[in-house]
């Protein structure tokens, strides 16, 4: 396979991966917080279990998962039309 798919096979899994420390694990949502997000931290009665966690990490989290996954749906609409007018998407050019 091509260097970019195989990198954008690598990307997908690691992200795919981080994804769901960075959502559902205590020391982890905190770290980042602390780091990227700086948004209030809720009390820790309010972050006891994992679906808590959640619910506070996905107030900071929805926007870039919703960009992202947006961007993506676009850009799979782009290349179904380019291949409907026998357009080439990137891929059929680097073959």
């Amino acid at each position: 396979a091509p260097a970019p798919a195989q990198f954008g096979i690598v990307a997908a899994t690691v992200m795919g991966f981080i994804s769901i420390p960075l959502l559902y694990h205590h020391d982890t949502v905190v770290w980042f917080n602390h780091h990227f997000v700086t948004t209030s931290v809720p009390e820790e009665r309010d972050r006891e279990t994992w679906l808590e966690v959640a619910k506070w990490s996905w107030s900071w989290l929805c926007v870039p998962f919703g960009q992202v996954t947006f961007m993506l749906l676009a850009f799979g609409v782009v290349r179904n039309q380019m291949m409907k007018l026998g357009l080439h998407p990137y891929s059929g050019h680097i073959r």
